[in-house]
């Protein structure tokens, strides 16, 4: 292959998608999703443990083929590899050409990636041995619920005042039992206080979430409550 005045060696090897002995052409079942991405994290997988770069391109196939090979480079990838789309010219698809011709035929195009391996999703070792991706993604998504539970439950009993754990309850009974998101004037009629009453304890409230759950200079709501809490809601017992 020829490329900026040089000659590279190109190799091409097929890997098959096969799902209970049956080719896969696209992911519409589990035993599709099983097995599309365990090949691509296999393959990738391999290369990561060879100490190589990789560059995955994630265009020209199936779409939700090309979903799996995205998780696999979340889960894998670290900073020097590259995930990519190749964006073709009607042209060149139709021409059935390997390589382009011209710079007009096809570019590469940087998907941006967050590889989770780096954020400590699991140690490294964890990522680049197991055979079954889907067992270590959901043990990993238990941690990360157990832990977040916990702290939700720490802000309940150790951060919040009684009168603020009061409002918190009734506030998440209204959005999780009954569906509905209560005005401040509903609140304060129900639990007989003053509207001025409920606002200041929600600015608590919220000034305390901030702290506790690292949001820094983001603005904090009472939607950040429901979406940190609504969760686990059934098992923390406000």
């Amino acid at each position: 292959y020829r490329h900026a005045g040089r000659e590279w060696s190109v190799g091409y090897r097929r890997v098959g998608l096969v799902a209970r002995g049956r080719p896969v052409f696209d992911v519409r079942s589990a035993d599709d999703a099983k097995s599309v991405f365990n090949a691509i994290h296999a393959e990738v997988r391999d290369r990561k443990r060879a100490g190589q770069r990789v560059h995955l391109c994630i265009s020209g196939g199936r779409k939700s083929i090309s979903a799996y090979g995205m998780a696999v480079a979340q889960l894998l990838f670290d900073h020097q590899d590259r995930l990519w789309h190749v964006a073709s010219s009607e042209r060149f698809q139709a021409s059935g050409a390997l390589h382009p011709t011209t710079a007009a035929d096809a570019s590469l195009v940087p998907v941006p990636v967050l590889a989770l391996g780096l954020v400590h999703l699991a140690p490294m070792a964890d990522l680049f041995a197991t055979t079954e991706p889907q067992d270590l993604l959901q043990s990993v998504a238990t941690a990360m619920a157990g832990d977040q539970r916990r702290r939700c439950r720490r802000f309940v009993t150790e951060t919040l005042s009684t009168e603020e754990r009061r409002l918190v309850k009734y506030f998440l009974s209204c959005v999780m039992e009954e569906h509905r998101s209560p005005t401040y004037g509903q609140i304060a009629d129900a639990l007989v206080l003053s509207e001025r009453t409920v606002r200041n304890r929600f600015s608590s409230i919220t000034a305390k979430l901030k702290l506790s759950f690292d949001y820094g200079a983001s603005r904090v709501t009472t939607d950040v409550l429901v979406g940190l809490f609504a969760p686990h809601y059934f098992e923390l017992d406000l």
